[in-house]
């Protein structure tokens, strides 16, 4: 059954749908991108901080990925598919020789940041070396505190001893 389309709604593929509806989610979409729409994808890892950081960001990212390959990097393949620790390894390589900021730098850190917005911890300590080498001091201060917070919260979360209020189960622990 198909209905004439109103200002309030349009008909797809033998639905009403509601443009309201459509139009909120676009712009909702819009509004998660705009944060660092002006920064290029590959240098949110010094910009962002990672509350700043939604899905769409990370799809970007492993976008940006896609069919990069480096030479002498043999866990490179295992960092862009998300891996954390490879991502690091990937990392550390660059950071021991103090390279300045390069778009070969900023491509490998890029790994770690996907990693540390997933919760890594070591990934986040990584990435908070780097940005703490970096320039900008207001900047640079407002970041890396902003890392530690979510490194935190991220640690409260998933390790239960770490947790402020303890668990009422405790006493079922003793025995």
């Amino acid at each position: 059954m198909l209905t004439k389309p109103t200002s309030n709604n349009a008909v797809t593929a033998g639905k009403a749908v509601s443009i309201r509806r459509r139009r909120t989610y676009r712009s909702r979409r819009r509004t998660e991108l705009a944060v660092g729409a002006n920064i290029p994808p590959l240098q949110w890892w010094r910009r962002l901080p990672p509350d700043a950081i939604g899905e769409d960001h990370l799809r970007i990212l492993r976008r940006a990925f896609t069919g990069i390959g480096v030479i002498g990097e043999p866990r490179w393949a295992d960092a862009v598919r998300g891996h954390a620790d490879a991502a690091v390894m990937v990392a550390l390589n660059v950071i021991k020789a103090r390279r300045p900021l390069t778009p070969v730098v900023d491509l490998r850190l890029s790994t770690v940041f996907v990693a540390a917005i997933r919760g890594d911890t070591v990934a986040i300590t990584v990435l908070v070396r780097m940005i703490e080498r970096m320039g900008a001091e207001d900047e640079k201060d407002a970041l890396t505190r902003a890392w530690r917070n979510y490194q935190r919260e991220r640690a409260h979360d998933h390790d239960p001893s770490l947790r402020l209020v303890p668990e009422r189960n405790a006493r079922a622990v003793k025995g």
